[in-house]
């Protein structure tokens, strides 16, 4: 080892117990630091409200190719199944669905059981009407929120009339308008409920955090049914309007079959005793009328049940990898880990304290020098 860098070591090391020395001198500034932010850690932890996670793990099958025993009894009508659907909903798109305006509107209008309350709530009267925030949470809304809450005032001043307006527009031409009120109910659910998609085996997994054990796992069901409402209204669109084309054509064809039925009967019964060429090419023609209508009726009939077992196939199927469960512990607040943090921050923000008392007169001396 060199001179240069022995003399550069040992000034490094009176250096550290020169800043030590410092900081043992000045350690009662440590210490209240420290206490103060211990009884603020403190008081964070014991008026934070109880939090309580309840989650969910389904996986989406599409039940097409799987009919089984229906191939067999369809043959038997002159039924005929396709063999697979091409209409997979991939994965990745599932976030795109919960993320959707109509989606978050009709979750928040979902009713939940709430202790406190005799009859069930949606998500939206609750938060809105009923749920009172912690004081932590009440601080910083009014201190670090302030500003926020401030331009939101001044913005909605502004901007009611003209949202009012357009809403009743919006309505008038089937569009989509969120209130400001929806909005920050919206956000709300946002923080309160998560979905994460495993894109390579395809299952999904729902959480929710509510105030009430009991509520967040009756959100996270309410959030499951109409994830799977949703996806089953995507996988089976297409052949949901073929089947609704199919059943519109079926019935008008079942009338037309009845009519002429009737009227070939009523034709018989009135000419049954007549014996001539007229009534003769008269029945032959009534009768050929109604059984073409009968067999475009019974072609119909077939597609229509060829259509029903389509639309079977298409929907898809959720198995339950992890049921819902209440929740019998708090999730949050961790208070012990909050009173941690907060005394380190403490010490840390006493630390920094100590070195500024005496280096800013250096500092303030260098710059007027300069």
């Amino acid at each position: 080892m060199s001179i240069n860098n022995k003399v550069f070591i040992e000034e490094e090391e009176i250096d550290v117990i020169k800043w030590a020395k410092k900081l043992w001198v000045n350690r009662r500034t440590i210490y209240l630091f420290i206490l103060v932010f211990m009884f603020i850690g403190f008081f964070v932890a014991i008026f934070t409200k109880n939090e309580y996670t309840a989650k969910t793990t389904i996986l989406p099958q599409s039940e097409s190719g799987s009919t089984g025993g229906l191939g067999g009894l369809a043959a038997i009508a002159g039924v005929k199944l396709s063999g697979s659907s091409n209409t997979d909903i991939p994965p990745s798109l599932f976030p795109k669905i919960v993320n959707s305006i109509g989606f978050k509107k009709e979750l928040l209008k979902t009713e939940i059981t709430f202790s406190e309350l005799d009859k069930k709530v949606s998500f939206e009267e609750y938060f809105r009407d009923i749920y009172k925030p912690s004081v932590i949470s009440t601080m910083k809304k009014y201190t670090i929120g302030l500003p926020g809450i401030l331009i939101g005032l001044i913005k909605g001043v502004n901007n009611e009339e003209s949202n009012n307006n357009q809403i009743e527009k919006s309505k008038e031409i089937n569009l989509i308008q969120v209130s400001a009120d929806e909005n920050s109910r919206i956000k709300q659910l946002n923080s309160r409920v998560s979905m994460d998609v495993n894109t390579i085996d395809g299952y999904i997994t729902i959480s929710a955090v509510m105030p009430e054990a009991r509520a967040s796992a009756e959100l996270v069901s309410n959030f499951k049914l109409l994830l799977q409402k949703y996806i089953i209204a995507l996988k089976i669109q297409k052949s949901q309007e073929k089947l609704l084309f199919i059943e519109k054509q079926y019935n008008e064809r079942e009338k037309i079959f009845k009519k002429s039925q009737d009227k070939f009967a009523s034709f018989q019964d009135r000419n049954q005793y007549t014996n001539s060429a007229l009534v003769s090419t008269r029945k032959a023609r009534l009768k050929s009328e109604n059984d073409m209508a009968y067999e475009i009726y019974l072609e119909l009939a077939k597609q229509l049940e060829n259509q029903k077992i389509k639309v079977k196939e298409d929907t898809p199927i959720f198995t339950v990898l992890e049921e819902i469960t209440i929740p019998l512990e708090k999730s949050k607040p961790r208070r012990g880990f909050i009173v941690i943090v907060y005394t380190f921050l403490g010490a840390f923000l006493g630390v920094i304290f100590v070195f500024f008392k005496l280096y800013s007169p250096i500092f303030k001396e260098n710059w007027r020098k300069s």
